[in-house]
């Protein structure tokens, strides 16, 4: 995984000064703030998501480093962005989402504000059982949790999260296959990890296929140099 730089936030409280700790899941971190943008532009619905003054292709390469709402099309042809969301329920889990992801950008990652955050995701889930972005959000911050939760959890709720996009929530679903991948590599599950790695370069994401190349059976056999064959190109008939 990246190694990200971390930012000190210090607030005075009693006389002493507490300094927020670093990350030590960036991508989950990465993970959230894309969740971020994205609900920034739905939960509205019929409200245009905010200017940035960027350009269009600058606003294009953004949106592909965030995962905000948005993936690039793949070659055959899937939907580029999760559907509107749908009736009140849908509406009301989107903002408690949204709410849960502004606890974790205004106070970090203090174990008050992943409980915080935890709760508001879960009355999310509550309000709206099959909305899957719920789910892929609180995986992120069940693993910002570190070792107070089990993998185990974050597993459940990524494959909930996988099983109920379908094909209406791509953006949802990419995120949720590569967060999971990464797990399967990390555990050394190469297989496990090979096949959803591949999964999120289909919905479009490069890492997840770089990575899927990486993980490849016929790749770690056959050595560098035919790895960097299939780098160039695995995808260019799909």
């Amino acid at each position: 995984m990246h190694a990200h730089s971390t930012k000190e936030e210090s607030s005075q409280a009693g006389g002493q000064r507490r300094r927020s700790r670093p990350s030590s899941h960036p991508r989950a971190v990465a993970c959230i703030l894309a969740t971020a943008h994205y609900l920034i532009g739905t939960i509205g619905m019929s409200s245009p998501p905010p200017a940035t003054g960027l350009s269009e292709h600058d606003e294009h390469v953004l949106a592909h480093v965030l995962g905000s709402g948005a993936v690039p099309a793949p070659r055959h042809g899937a939907p580029r962005r999760n559907r509107p969301l749908c009736g009140p329920a849908e509406a009301d889990a989107a903002r408690l989402e949204a709410e849960a992801l502004g606890v974790m950008l205004r106070e970090g990652e203090s174990p008050e504000s992943l409980q915080k955050a935890l709760q508001l995701l879960q009355r999310a889930i509550d309000a709206a059982p099959d909305y899957p972005s719920p789910y892929n959000n609180r995986a992120q911050v069940r693993r910002l949790c570190g070792a107070a939760v089990p993998t185990s959890a974050v597993v459940a709720d990524l494959d909930a999260a996988v099983q109920l996009s379908g094909e209406e929530f791509p953006a949802v679903k990419q995120q949720a296959l590569h967060h999971r991948a990464w797990l399967h590599y990390l555990a050394g599950e190469m297989q496990a990890a090979f096949v959803d790695f591949e999964a999120a370069g289909q919905l479009g994401s490069e890492e997840a296929r770089t990575m899927a190349t990486r993980c490849n059976p016929f790749a770690r056999l056959c050595g560098a140099a035919v790895q960097e064959m299939l780098e160039r190109t695995h995808y260019s008939t799909r």
